[in-house]
């Protein structure tokens, strides 16, 4: 029970910021994308590779966060 309002708590929170919200794998895939990033981006692109949505790009970018996030 405590674990399902929880995730009812951090869906409320992320639906309710006004901002733009992705979870990435470390293999560059979309996992997650906001509503709002939903509508900029006007598709929703789960499972596609985050640097060719969200960057227009063919490879990852320069300035990507993976390497470092993902080791911890």
């Amino acid at each position: 029970m405590v674990r399902r309002e929880s995730m009812e708590r951090y869906r409320a929170v992320v639906e309710a910021y006004d901002g733009l919200i992705y979870i990435c794998s470390q293999d560059y895939h979309i996992e997650f994308m906001n509503q709002r990033l939903i509508e900029r981006t006007g598709r929703n692109a789960v499972g596609a590779l985050c640097y060719e949505v969200l960057h227009d790009r063919d490879s990852v970018c320069t300035w990507c966060m993976n390497e470092r996030v993902f080791p911890g």
